[in-house]
């Protein structure tokens, strides 16, 4: 019985992974967390592009993170 393999389409197009860290800080300075993300976009995508995109995904986690501790410190 032959077997059939398909390649992915994103690994048949040229693909560049970019990484970043960032620390999330409360308003008064206090580090609550160690936000690490990767981006794989399409060879295409303009690198100058992709430090704001990272830049608005840090905002993101930062805002994400405040909201929920700010939660669960109202849970009894």
């Amino acid at each position: 019985m032959e077997q059939k393999t398909s390649e992915s389409p994103r690994t048949e197009i040229r693909t560049r992974t970019f990484s970043k860290q960032c620390v999330v800080e409360t308003d008064d300075g206090v580090e609550i967390a160690v936000v690490a993300m990767s981006i794989t976009t399409l060879g295409s995508f303009q690198e100058e592009y992709v430090e704001a995109l990272l830049s608005k995904l840090a905002q993101t986690c930062r805002t994400f993170y405040l909201e929920s501790g700010n939660e669960l410190k109202t849970k009894p």
